[in-house]
């Protein structure tokens, strides 16, 4: 090698991994914790307290290194935001180290350095990668999958076959499969060039070695998934069908792929707030890379040729890398998970294309070293500016509270703790974010799993159990204020409503039958029931067992009916249903009235669609998502009728009750008139909701709101 290109490709890189320190300390001053970095950390604490999960919470893959290693700096420094992004930045150095060696061993000890060069000072989503975005292995598993190629190309290259090897490899692959099916990419590579070594490779006891090791280290994935019915695969095995597929290759090699080359700038994450390069150096760039890919096909034709005859004689690294890029291309097509700005899912072809690229720029070299030169300035020149973009667009607080969806919590932190408020509902971007940020002073809970519905939701139980909660909205995460306060007016009761910043915050609850805690169950032994469709079953309805029910067994259509009665006057100011099992058999409009002689009847309650809407439990609002009960509450009233039509149709689901529980205060006081019943609470229309777009017919009363 060039001893004065040595030193001049070093100090570049000196350059880069200096601006790379510079980058992440400028992100850590002006980037705030999002919930993907926290939520590792959260789950990091709780192993410090005895938990052990081995996939993340709320979901079915993803295995949790992150948080067994930050649980150790946890440990030791503290739950900081600090502590959190060291993860990314020690396997942003690690993957460049191992990106040098892989050219190293695919090309020569120039091509490394100029793929060093390329990563030191790298395009901004690789960039980004380096400081906390994104999290979730992404990175992690990308540097396993080269450290993957690193070892099949060792293995392909060696004349004997080397057991250990084979074993390390299986290792790795298998870790890593545990961490993220991302790395299937590699899987498919790895195991198709060993194919091409060697065709009897199925009857290797190397080949048996890496299956053995492959199953050893990502014991953890398939013990959950033993245990969860293979629940990952359900999730996130899905595929698309093939003009999706199609569609989605174009868009990959249109637009997606400019986030690795740097053309395109992506400013937080997988989302659409993404910006270009000048189109003078935008065009540049893409001429240049499009170019030396070409070169590299070119004078690679004659051994990539070989491989039509199933064979690597006389082959180098390109064919591997190649075929590396092609399929991360086709399996990030092929996923159903996969979307235009889902740059994550494409995150494989980093271990290929720089090196690709740097090899092309290699031979340039070799023909007219002034033109290797000014391309290399070029693309150096281009990644500098897409970076100072990236750090423009971070340096406005503006944007980051704003689009970035990332807003100051310090003011809304300090108003719950001054209102006495230790645990809140929030859309998953603020809910573990605030939890962290506060080391779990403030418990903050998903008020469903927004990504996974019918997966558990950590802290929920603790929160729906607290006694003083609150619901905090913002304009663009989740719900709107305005929608969930209609749906509050339609559920009834009262409430408190505070605006800070863009923020607003809902407490202090109170149903419309006053505190819940007060309410007592009234008894079922003298009740009968009767239904209007299968009656003979409804007695299953008050069994006592939440595995017989009744269902209509027809779809859901207005007029069906339900009727108790009670025996006795009862007060009653609460209507429990249970579902079992069958979470999706709940009433599609409900209307409930009472009656002390079953002649005259009032209106006690009436709602829309529950399913995206609000009951009341616990002295709380709650959203009924994959939910195995909900409840109707109203203000008290004297009865011994009850009856439960249903005024909402559904073409699809029957309508089931598994129980059905009454509730009501110790003691109410007896209406003048002995034969009629109390007035009716008014019945209010209300907007449709943009929460799935269901109406529903309100009652009870506003709360008061102030503004901070």
């Amino acid at each position: 090698m060039n001893k004065k290109f040595a030193m001049l490709m070093l100090g570049v890189l000196v350059i880069g991994i200096i601006f790379r320190l510079f980058f992440f300390a400028f992100a850590y001053q002006k980037l705030p914790l999002s919930s993907d970095e926290a939520w590792p950390g959260l789950m990091a604490m709780h192993m410090l307290k005895g938990e052990f999960p081995v996939v993340y919470w709320g979901q079915t893959y993803m295995g949790t290194q992150e948080s067994f290693i930050e649980a150790a700096l946890i440990s030791l420094f503290g739950a900081h935001t600090l502590t959190i992004r060291i993860y990314p930045l020690a396997f942003a150095f690690l993957f460049l180290a191992v990106s040098y060696w892989l050219a190293r061993s695919s090309y020569n000890r120039e091509v490394g350095l100029i793929t060093l060069v390329l990563l030191a000072i790298p395009a901004p989503y690789l960039a980004m990668c380096g400081v906390a975005i994104p999290p979730d292995n992404y990175l992690a598993v990308t540097t396993l999958g080269s450290i993957a190629l690193l070892l099949t190309s060792r293995i392909i290259a060696s004349e004997r076959r080397n057991l250990p090897a084979f074993i390390l490899l299986g290792a790795v692959l298998g870790y890593a499969f545990w961490l993220h099916l991302l790395i299937i990419s590699y899987i498919v590579v790895a195991v198709l060039f060993l194919f091409l070594k060697d065709k009897l490779l199925l009857l290797r006891k190397e080949f048996w070695g890496l299956a053995l090791a492959f199953c050893v280290t990502s014991l953890p994935f398939w013990w959950f998934n033993w245990t969860h019915d293979f629940a990952t695969f359900n999730d996130v095995g899905g595929q698309s069908n093939w003009a999706q597929t199609l569609a989605m290759f174009q868009i990959a090699l249109m637009y997606t792929v400019q986030f690795f080359t740097g053309m395109r700038v992506m400013l937080y994450g997988d989302n659409g707030n993404n910006v270009t390069l000048p189109p003078a150096l935008y065009y540049l760039l893409a001429a240049i890379w499009i170019g030396v890919l070409v070169l590299v096909l070119i004078v690679s034709w004659k051994r990539l040729w070989r491989l039509c005859y199933l064979s690597l004689k006389n082959t180098d690294g390109t064919a591997l890398l190649l075929a590396t890029t092609a399929v991360s291309i086709a399996v990030f097509a092929k996923s159903q998970r996969s979307g235009a700005n889902d740059a994550r899912y494409l995150l494989p072809i980093l271990s290929a294309l720089p090196i690709l690229f740097a090899y092309g720029l290699w031979r340039l070299r070799q023909w007219a070293k002034p033109l290797f030169y000014v391309l290399m300035a070029i693309v150096l020149v281009a990644q500098v500016w897409g970076n100072v973009l990236l750090a423009k667009a971070w340096n406005n607080p503006a944007l980051v509270a704003g689009p970035l969806e990332l807003p100051d919590t310090r003011p809304l932190i300090r108003f719950l703790q001054d209102a006495g408020i230790r645990h809140a509902y929030a859309h998953y971007w603020l809910s573990y974010r605030l939890t962290y940020e506060t080391q779990e002073a403030l418990i903050v809970s998903e008020p469903y799993n927004e990504r996974f519905s019918d997966k558990p939701v950590k802290f929920l139980d603790i929160v729906s159990a607290a006694e003083k909660v609150a619901f905090i909205t913002h304009p663009t995460l989740g719900i709107k204020a305005d929608d969930f306060e209609t749906l509050l007016r339609g559920i009834g009761g009262t409430w408190q409503k505070t605006n800070l910043t863009c923020f607003t915050v809902f407490y202090d609850f109170l149903p419309p039958c006053g505190a819940e805690r007060t309410l007592r169950e009234i008894p079922r032994d003298r009740w009968q029931v009767t239904a209007s469709i299968k009656p003979a079953k409804a007695p299953l309805m008050i069994d006592g067992k939440t595995n017989t029910i009744w269902a209509s067994d027809t779809a859901q259509k207005p007029g069906m009916m339900v009727t108790v009665d009670m025996g006795a006057v009862h007060p009653l100011a609460r209507i429990r249903f249970d579902l079992g099992t069958v979470w999706c058999d709940y009433l599609r409009g409900s209307k409930i009235e009472v009656s002390l002689d079953n002649q005259l009847w009032q209106t006690a309650f009436e709602y829309g669609d529950v399913a995206c809407g609000l009951f009341w439990n616990n002295d709380q609002p709650r959203f009924l998502v994959h939910g195995d009960f909900f409840t109707c509450t109203f203000a008290p009233v004297q009865a011994r009728y009850v009856r439960i039509t249903q005024t909402g149709s559904d073409p699809r689901f029957c309508w089931t009750i598994a129980e059905l529980r009454f509730f009501g205060p110790p003691a109410i006081r007896q209406p003048t008139d002995s034969t009629a019943c109390p007035q009716s609470l008014p019945a209010r229309n209300a907007a449709h909701i943009a929460a799935g777009g269901r109406d529903s017919v309100a009652g009870g009363r506003a709360g008061q709101e102030t503004s901070n």
